[in-house]
């Protein structure tokens, strides 16, 4: 239900859930992206970790360390906007 309401948790979430081999859902790589690029897009790093992890892996997907690397950085960059905005919300306190 939470993913349904698009919380970028719950969509990681269900993408994992889609990966699984002997899962509760049908394994389903192209349905993970899908979920864990929302995700990221939303502003929750483990969504681009995860596409990050698939390219490495070559699971589900053709392994491209270049594109691997590509999501860890764009991770990365989404983890230091939120401890900016945290920095910023502390200024803003003080």
């Amino acid at each position: 239900m939470a993913a349904d309401r698009g919380e970028a948790a719950a969509l990681v979430g269900l993408g994992w859930l889609h990966l699984q081999e002997n899962g509760p859902l049908p394994q389903n790589p192209g349905k993970s992206i899908e979920l864990f690029r929302q995700a990221a897009r939303m502003g929750e790093p483990l969504g681009a970790e995860m596409i990050a992890d698939m390219c490495a892996d070559g699971d589900g997907v053709k392994k491209d360390w270049w594109l691997s690397r590509k999501w860890r950085r764009y991770a990365r960059s989404i983890e230091y906007r939120r401890k900016d905005k945290k920095t910023t919300l502390i200024e803003l306190v003080d």
